[in-house]
C-alpha cells in the first residue's frame, strides 16, 4: 500500500445520558469505520468507549468486522468523564508508530468533569494529534453550550461535525499531508 500509515482513536460516549442515542452513535461510528477504515485506506483503528471511567474495547485493527461488532454491543450507562475518555484514548495512540494519528470523539457533549480541565487536555493532546469530534446534541435550550464543548476539545469548528450529517461527510485522507481538514461532500 503507497498511502501513508494512519493511527485512529474512535471515542465513544456510552453514558447515561447516551440512552435514547445509542443507535445514531453505532449507526455513525461504524460509518466512520467503513468509511476510512481497513487495509485499503492503510487505516487501523482502535476503539475507546467511556462513562464514569474509560475502556479500550478494541486495540489498532484494520478489519472492519471486528470494529464494527464491537460497536454493535455498546450500550449507555453512567456519567461522561471527557478526561478518563482522552487520557485512555492518548495512552492507546502512545502505542501508535503510524505516520498520521488522530482521535475522533463521538458524544453528546454533556461531561461531568471540569470544562476548563478538558479543554486544557485537549489543546494538549491537540498538539500531538489531529482532534476531531461528532456531536449527537440534542434541539434543547443547552445544545449550543454542548456543541462548544465539542468544537473546544476538537480546536476548531472545521473539525466538529453532527452524527446526523455524517451520512453526506466524508473523512478524506491527503497522500502529501497525512490529514486533509475533513471535507463535507454532500450527496
Amino acid at each position: 500500500n503507497t498511502l501513508p500509515s494512519k493511527d485512529v482513536v474512535l471515542v465513544l460516549d456510552t453514558s447515561g445520558s447516551m440512552s435514547g442515542k445509542m443507535d445514531t452513535l453505532k449507526e455513525a461510528a461504524s460509518r466512520f469505520v467503513d468509511a476510512v477504515g481497513g487495509t485499503m485506506y492503510n487505516t487501523r483503528i482502535s476503539v475507546v468507549e467511556y462513562d464514569s471511567s474509560a475502556r479500550v474495547i478494541s486495540n489498532f485493527s484494520t478489519d472492519k468486522n471486528e470494529l464494527l461488532n464491537k460497536i454493535s454491543m455498546l450500550t449507555s450507562d453512567g456519567g461522561t468523564q471527557y478526561t478518563r475518555a482522552l487520557n485512555m484514548a492518548d495512552s492507546v495512540m502512545q502505542q501508535s508508530t503510524a505516520r498520521y494519528r488522530c482521535m475522533v470523539m463521538f458524544s453528546d457533549g454533556e461531561p461531568n468533569d471540569s470544562k476548563d480541565t478538558i479543554r486544557k487536555l485537549a489543546d494538549r493532546l491537540g498538539q500531538s494529534y489531529y482532534m476531531y469530534t461528532v456531536g449527537l446534541i440534542s434541539n434543547s435550550y443547552y445544545g449550543d453550550l454542548q456543541r462548544q464543548i465539542l468544537v473546544d476539545v476538537a480546536g476548531s469548528e472545521d473539525r466538529y461535525f453532527e452524527a446526523s450529517d455524517i451520512d453526506k461527510e466524508k473523512f478524506m485522507w491527503s497522500r502529501e499531508n497525512g490529514f486533509e481538514e475533513s471535507i463535507r461532500q454532500l450527496n
